[in-house]
Order: C-alpha cells, then structure tokens, then sequence
C-alpha cells in the first residue's frame, strides 16, 4: 500500500509542477 501510496504523492505533485509551469 505504502508503494501506491508514495506513487500517487508523486503524480500529484507532477501535476502540481505542470500547472506552475502553465501559469
């Protein structure tokens, strides 16, 4: 669980990255 956990974290905070670039 903890794998997908820390999967999920770092795909947030891709998305997070991307909409900062976007801005």
């Amino acid at each position: 669980m903890s794998g997908a956990f820390e999967e999920n974290l770092e795909r947030n905070n891709r998305k997070r990255l991307d909409i900062y670039e976007v801005s």
